[in-house]
């Protein structure tokens, strides 16, 4: 019975510690994350980064235990494909300007 007891109050803890698990990171694995994906990210994409890197935290939390797993594995074939996928996210938002009409038609069909 005392170790019944040991064991559920064991669990109770580490639960109220804010410990990491694939699913639920802690608030201190995910700023780590962000931290790290906007300092590296925020080279190429400047101040899209934060979008970028909000979308790969909530793709990496549901695969990874915590900072450390998905830090060691970012790179892997997982990693590139979310962020494959974050990158395509981010594209859809982009308002690409209407092209002009010319008017031009088809060059092939001219001198027919």
């Amino acid at each position: 019975m005392k170790n019944l007891l040991m064991v559920a109050l064991s669990a109770l803890i580490l639960t109220a510690c804010g410990g990491s698990k694939k699913g639920a990171w802690s608030d201190d694995d995910k700023d780590k994350f962000k931290t790290k994906c906007n300092t590296e990210i925020g080279k190429v994409l400047g101040d899209k980064s934060k979008s970028f890197c909000d979308c790969l935290t909530t793709k990496m939390e549901k695969e990874y235990e915590g900072f450390e797993d998905a830090d060691k594995n970012i790179n892997g074939a997982a990693g590139e494909k979310m962020a494959g996928e974050c990158a395509a996210e981010m594209m859809k938002d982009i308002k690409m300007p209407k092209m002009p009409d010319t008017g031009g038609g088809d060059a092939s069909s001219e001198g027919n």
